[in-house]
């Protein structure tokens, strides 16, 4: 496994900050080793072991489980004192996964997990003299459809489950400080 991350945060003004975070991943099973998947050899049962076992695969080459090549989390944050005293904060949010392999065995029925980008936008204001704060939030504005992970085989039945990225969420929160 190599790979870089690269950190970056840049005052483009007063009111202005872009924060980056980069990283950039390769990954493989750089020696023999072979695995079973038990997607492959489910039917299989007791006393059909030779068969099982001669299912199994030289995973070497292979991705490791959950690494992307690339991930990108970018801000742009936009702070300001209103005319009212009251404090505007304003946060545009852009976030890519790479597409990855749930598992080592890099089946393609179940392991690929396809790339997704995400854009969230969020204003925050913190009322002056008062203690009362309003966050307006719209999450993955685009409704990008993605998988954030999945898991197969966890219970010996060849079942896969999937944990969906939320699909667009508008919200309002009300906050308090006492």
């Amino acid at each position: 496994m190599s790979g870089v991350e690269i950190e970056f945060t840049g005052l483009l003004s007063d009111e202005l900050t872009l924060d980056m975070n980069l990283a950039f991943l390769d990954s493989e099973v750089s020696s023999d080793y072979m695995a079973l998947d038990n997607v492959d050899a489910y039917q299989y049962f007791f006393g059909e072991e030779d068969l099982r076992y001669a299912l199994r695969k030289n995973i070497k080459g292979n991705e490791l489980a959950k690494t992307p090549e690339f991930t990108a989390d970018i801000s742009l944050t936009y702070e300001t004192t209103l005319k009212s005293g009251s404090q505007f904060t304003g946060i545009l949010q852009y976030v890519k996964r790479g597409e990855f392999q749930q598992r080592v065995n890099n089946n393609p029925i179940v392991d690929a997990i396809d790339a997704y980008d995400i854009l969230n936008l969020t204003a925050s204001f913190d009322f002056v003299g008062d203690k009362w704060g309003l966050d307006l939030m719209i999450l993955n504005a685009s409704d990008e459809d993605g998988v954030n992970s999945s898991m197969t085989d966890v219970f010996g039945v060849a079942a896969t489950g999937i944990e969906l990225i939320p699909p667009r969420q508008i919200m309002a929160r009300l906050s308090m400080n006492y």
